[in-house]
């Protein structure tokens, strides 16, 4: 079945009927997939390369990154800060990392975000190989899909965006299979890998669409009543026991209802058909100077690759207009409910929560196909030579500019982590501050999972952060108490020792101060009559 177009997308025709008819022998369509796999690979290094040279993180890595160190030490996804429990980031990630974390360690990340990339590249080739795609489509396709900038990028850091869409892949992949006439052990096998892209995070929702769309008029036609209720139970068990854990342990789960409760708030203050238009062009265009200083972005943005980026993005929107405007008619391709897919996305996305590039990675698939197709749909009439060059020209230069687009982006991120950081060395004060706490006693820091990620024991943060984490230590006297009762070990800060002093009521002889790259080490030595409640 996977060499086969699937007509229930209305493709009346394989590529070899088509005016122009391509060589599709078996040799030809093998000599195409060693070209696809040798694509796949080299954008696996890339990937590797850049999460490689990223050494500061966003915070939301740090809890993933902590949440699976902990599961591969035996304390379950816990984090030693707060209550322990993170209620905010879904699990799916940390379970896939924690593997790879406890044989590798830190760089377990980027060696499996290249694993990720492959994966969605194997089976983003046996999806294409489904459609009535040319093998000079296909091509093209699977390029623009592995250069894609958002994939390069968000896949250089520890984010769950790259398993999301290996898993929404593969589960798209069964479900087109389900409905091409196979058992239905693939409808089974497409419930669950939905269902775990879901509990990666809360876009996975959305595959629950795009599976109801592929599967529901096969069970409906054959009254597979009990097969339905199979999968509507798989897709929804993996997130259901993450929100079974959080309700045991009383604590408001930030799970779907709290998602749309979000949105509803944040729907008040923005303009919808803004928020449409940005989710549309998001998968080939995003808007970089958001948050970002200018004089950083024209480091790394040379005008031209902006120019040649917005002409990409501009293909990409007209094919995805003309598979629209061609769907009014009644022969209707696979493209139709593609863009008429991409277009619904837009719409619910952004009904449902803000327009943010990385919320749209799951769509950048479907927006590689959209590109491929427009340029195979405007040659089909040449010769098969000509065709297969402007095909393969246009895609492959798309991808091109993109990949150079998207490697951009990912190194300005990595260098804005940092900047933004203030360029420190987190490694190295966790160095210090551990070589002064080799008890593993609990310390207070204002650097937040930044540096607790690779501190030992408790910890305890004298900052807030909004939507992460609370101040947990109280001033004066009872900040005072609060350090001898919890044993805390150190402070790491970036404040001026004397301040922080003063604020917890420390006095001479109860401290002493070490120094670490960019921050300041206070050795605590409190009277044990402190721990005491009075």
């Amino acid at each position: 079945m996977a060499g086969e177009p699937l007509p229930s997308f209305g493709a009346a025709a394989g590529p070899s009927s088509l005016p122009g008819a391509l060589d599709e022998s078996p040799r030809a369509r093998a000599r195409w997939a060693i070209a696809e796999g040798a694509l796949v690979v080299a954008g696996a290094l890339l990937v590797a390369w850049l999460g490689l040279k990223t050494e500061v993180f966003t915070i939301d890595s740090y809890y993933y990154l902590t949440k699976a160190r902990s599961l591969g030490q035996g304390s379950w996804l816990t984090v030693p800060w707060g209550d322990g429990i993170d209620r905010k980031f879904f699990w799916g990630y940390s379970l896939a990392l924690a593997l790879p974390m406890k044989l590798f360690g830190e760089s377990a990340f980027w060696l499996l975000s290249a694993a990720l990339y492959s994966w969605t590249g194997l089976v983003l080739s046996r999806i294409f190989r489904m459609l009535p795609l040319s093998s000079p489509a296909r091509f093209g396709a699977m390029a623009l899909a592995v250069l894609n900038p958002v994939a390069l990028w968000w896949s250089s850091v520890p984010m769950s965006e790259g398993l999301l869409v290996a898993l929404a892949s593969t589960s798209v992949y069964f479900g087109m299979r389900f409905r091409a006439g196979a058992a239905g052990r693939e409808a089974l096998w497409a419930a669950l890998f939905g269902g775990l892209a879901f509990l990666t995070r809360v876009e996975g929702a959305f595959v629950a669409l795009v599976l109801a769309a592929l599967c529901m008029p096969r069970l409906v036609r054959e009254r597979r009543w009990m097969l339905l209720l199979l999968c509507l139970l798989i897709f929804a068990t993996p997130e259901a026991a993450h929100v079974a854990y959080l309700k045991a342990f009383a604590i408001e789960s930030k799970g779907l209802i709290a998602y749309l409760d979000e949105a509803r708030a944040h729907f008040k203050e923005f303009s919808f058909f803004d928020a449409v238009w940005r989710h549309l062009r998001a998968p080939f265009w995003m808007i970089f100077r958001f948050d970002t200083e200018r004089w950083l972005f024209d480091r790394f943005f040379p005008q031209w690759l902006v120019m040649l980026q917005g002409i990409v993005t501009v293909l990409y929107l007209a094919t995805l207009a003309a598979a629209l405007v061609l769907g009014i008619f009644p022969r209707r391709g696979f493209a139709f409910p593609v863009a008429l897919g991409l277009l619904a996305f837009a719409v619910l996305h952004s009904a449902w929560y803000y327009a943010y590039e990385r919320y749209d990675y799951l769509t950048y698939p479907a927006a590689a196909l959209m590109l491929a197709w427009g340029a195979d749909t405007a040659v089909r009439w040449a010769r098969p030579r000509l065709r297969i060059g402007v095909v393969l020209g246009l895609t492959l230069t798309c991808a091109a500019i993109s990949g150079a687009y998207g490697t951009q982006v990912a190194r300005m991120h990595a260098e804005r982590l940092k900047l933004h950081q203030g360029n420190r060395d987190f490694r190295g004060i966790a160095k210090a501050v551990n070589n002064v706490n080799p008890e593993a006693r609990p310390v207070i820091t204002d650097l937040g999972p930044h540096l607790a990620f690779y501190l030992k024991g408790r910890v305890y943060f004298s900052r807030a952060e909004q939507d992460f984490y609370d101040d947990a230590v109280p001033a004066g006297e009872d900040g005072r108490i609060f350090l001898a009762q919890k044993r805390v070990a150190a402070i790491a800060t970036t404040r001026p020792v004397r301040d922080v002093v003063k604020e917890l009521a420390l006095i001479e002889g109860e401290y002493h101060t070490a120094q670490a790259p960019g921050a300041s080490i206070i050795v605590l030595d409190l009277p044990s009559a402190l721990t005491s409640d009075g």
